[in-house]
């Protein structure tokens, strides 16, 4: 992994981690980390796989052959999908199963397809697999994970200290439209800010 890949794992793994224990501006950590790395993945998945360094991307010959080009664009893509649902799912944001549906998916059908291009090969160019598996992995792994985990579990751990505010985001989900409802949860959360 690149040092800001790195750096921006780091992140989203602090920012998570404060968000449910409810630390200040750890959602704008996570929400910061995870949009900046789908984003590198959907714009620079071709060379960062390929690893290509940025100010050699229009040099001719950085690229070894198309495929593995339109193969890392493919990846780039199914991972930006995984990590954009993981971030509504964390939200618990309407849309998070479809996303982190479509884009494990992918990554599914990616992965096998690598694996039998690797072995047909007899296993040349391992660098770039390794790469590519590095990166799959983890993140088909979370994404699955987080399409199994419903969202009022979150909200659970989340509001661990205030059940009744649990209890009425829980509700909210179910009677997205109850205005009564959302003055509740105003309400319970401007309780608890006072305290």
């Amino acid at each position: 992994m690149k040092r800001l890949e790195k750096v921006l794992v780091v992140l989203i793994l602090l920012g998570a981690i404060g968000s449910l224990l409810r630390i200040d501006y750890s959602n704008y950590i996570f929400l910061v980390g995870c949009t900046v790395i789908s984003m590198l993945y959907f714009f620079f998945s071709f060379a960062l796989f390929n690893d290509v360094k940025i100010r050699n991307i229009t040099k001719p010959g950085s690229f070894k052959s198309i495929g593995r080009v339109i193969g890392s664009i493919g990846l780039g893509i199914a991972l930006s999908i995984v990590i954009i649902g993981i971030q509504f799912k964390f939200f618990v944001l309407v849309g998070s199963d479809n996303m982190l549906n479509i884009g494990s998916t992918f990554l599914t059908i990616i992965g096998i397809v690598a694996t039998i291009i690797l072995i047909a090969r007899n296993r040349q160019q391992p660098d770039f697999y390794l790469r590519v598996f590095k990166r799959l992995v983890p993140a088909l792994l979370i994404g699955v994970i987080s399409y199994i985990t419903p969202g009022e579990y979150i909200i659970d751990i989340r509001y661990s200290d205030n059940p009744k505010l649990a209890e009425l985001i829980k509700q909210s989900l179910h009677e997205p439209y109850d205005k009564e409802l959302f003055n509740k949860i105003q309400k319970e959360k401007e309780k608890e800010n006072s305290k």
